[in-house]
């Protein structure tokens, strides 16, 4: 198989998961105010409503087959990403955010259907305060916010 074919199929599976997740959140009441957010210093998949706290949700997806844990393909890079991208969409917001938390869903496929969708929640502990004129000083972003 060549790169090409292989970095897409990745990336159809990337997608796949994401929607799924999104269609699990939304089922549990969550609302979707972000999808693929992203900025100089990092990419949020999905940017929740859980009630009255906002959600920064990262989505991992694999097959089956591959054995392995999605969890356990978050780096510390990734992680660090994670958190500058949420600090960044903080300081967007109109009026400060005092709850939040990470979220890390992980979706597995066997073929096109999802097997197994597993959501662990604080997988990123949320870290500081936010300044909003810096975060925004210092990354431009682009993405799609709902």
């Amino acid at each position: 198989m060549n790169f090409r074919k292989s970095r897409a199929a990745h990336l159809r599976l990337g997608r796949a998961g994401e929607r799924a997740a999104a269609r699990w959140l939304e089922l549990r009441q969550c609302r979707i105010l972000a999808r693929n957010f992203r900025t100089a210093g990092g990419e949020l998949d999905l940017v929740v409503r859980d009630g009255g706290v906002t959600v920064f949700v990262e989505v991992k997806s694999l097959r089956e087959r591959s054995g392995f844990s999605p969890i356990g393909n978050l780096s510390n890079v990734q992680r660090r990403r994670n958190r500058a991208a949420a600090e960044f969409f903080l300081a967007l917001l109109p009026r400060p955010c005092a709850a939040y938390r990470f979220e890390l869903i992980e979706v597995v496929f066997r073929r096109r259907r999802v097997v197994t969708l597993r959501r662990h929640r604080d997988y990123l502990e949320p870290g500081g305060t936010v300044d909003p004129a810096q975060a925004l000083a210092r990354r431009p972003f682009w993405g799609y916010i709902i």
